[in-house]
Formats: structure tokens, C-alpha cells, sequence
């Protein structure tokens, strides 16, 4: 159980950090598979 308490946090650590850039390359590309905003096109001057 003591060696738990130690092995525990290395484990946690790189899968947590794996979790997080997975999440983020998620939500970025969702925001690249929007059409980008075109300025003249969508309001006329």
C-alpha cells in the first residue's frame, strides 16, 4: 500500500498531461472545421 503512494503519482501524471492535450486538440480542431469569417463578404460597407 506505501508503494502505491508512490507509484500512483507517476502514473497519473503523464496520462493526465496525455488527457489534457488530447482535449486541446479537440477543441482546436473544431474551431478549424468553421469557415472563416470574411469581413467584406459578410458586411457591406
Amino acid at each position: 500500500m506505501n508503494q502505491l503512494l508512490y507509484v500512483l503519482p507517476v502514473l497519473v501524471c503523464p496520462i493526465g498531461m496525455a488527457l489534457m492535450m488530447w482535449f486541446m486538440m479537440r477543441s482546436r480542431h473544431s474551431a478549424d472545421a468553421q469557415p472563416p469569417y470574411n469581413v467584406n463578404k459578410d458586411h457591406p460597407r
